[in-house]
């Protein structure tokens, strides 16, 4: 069985009546993808006049379409255990609910304290972000938790909000944010 991939890029958006774009997360590595197949993704980022949320993989994604790097966050130290060695084994992760700092006041973190307790599942993280983003949150494992562009609706976070419970509500109070602000957005 063969598979056929559709790529869009802004134009495509644009013609769509969308709210909002989410970009979520992926397990590909980024050195698998040849600079093609990321040419509309990134395309699509930078030309699209629709709010964007991208979501662990996605928030890279946005990161390095705005001239940003990424990569593993680090290799486990001898003798540290790796919680989950069948994904990416010998490198370190952020699994389960943890807590992210808010470094900067913003409308994506509405209603919300100094400290977040969100959902975490990755390997890899931003190294540096773009000019065109300012990062407004970090936790002691990952220094770039959430990005928002300077002067356009566009966010990343590292961390998954639409995984959430009644213990860690904080991940559904970021998705009713960017909501809202994508709502704003298109009036």
């Amino acid at each position: 069985m063969s598979q056929s991939f559709i790529w869009l890029d802004g134009s495509h958006l644009d013609e769509l009546p969308l709210l909002a774009m989410v970009i979520s997360g992926n397990r590909t590595d980024w050195e698998k993808y040849t600079p093609s197949q990321l040419q509309q993704p990134y395309e699509a980022v930078r030309s699209s006049n629709v709010p964007i949320l991208g979501i662990c993989g996605g928030h890279q994604l946005v990161c390095k379409a705005l001239g940003g790097s990424v990569g593993p966050m680090r290799r486990l130290s001898e003798g540290e255990p790796d919680p989950y060695p069948r994904y990416m084994p010998g490198y370190f992760k952020e699994r389960g609910y943890s807590a992210v700092r808010i470094r900067r006041e913003h409308e994506l973190f509405a209603g919300l304290g100094r400290k977040i307790v969100v959902h975490q599942s990755h390997y890899c993280e931003v190294k540096e972000v773009p000019d065109a983003l300012e990062v407004l949150a970090d936790s002691p494992s990952c220094k770039i938790q959430a990005v928002a562009h300077r002067t356009r609706p566009i966010f990343g976070v590292q961390f998954h909000p639409e995984t959430f419970d009644q213990a860690h509500p904080d991940g559904r109070t970021v998705l009713e944010n960017f909501f809202k602000i994508a709502r704003s957005a298109r009036r």
